[in-house]
């Protein structure tokens, strides 16, 4: 099991035992999972940061 490889083709090339290994051997739909949720995290940190900015604007510049 060689445990040192190139990522010349991306993550398509890996093996699952080697995705495994990422990140302290947590499986794939682990990772993907928490990549999702830090996605929507974000999205809706922007979402609430947009609506204060929105509301602090003056009337005449409100759409």
């Amino acid at each position: 099991m060689n445990k040192h490889f190139e990522f010349n083709e991306g993550l398509c090339s890996l093996e699952v035992w080697e995705m495994q290994e990422i990140n302290g051997g947590s499986t794939f739909w682990e990772w993907a999972g928490w990549v999702a949720g830090q996605t929507i995290r974000c999205f809706e940190h922007v979402t609430q940061s947009a609506a204060a900015y929105q509301s602090s604007l003056p009337a005449n510049l409100k759409k």
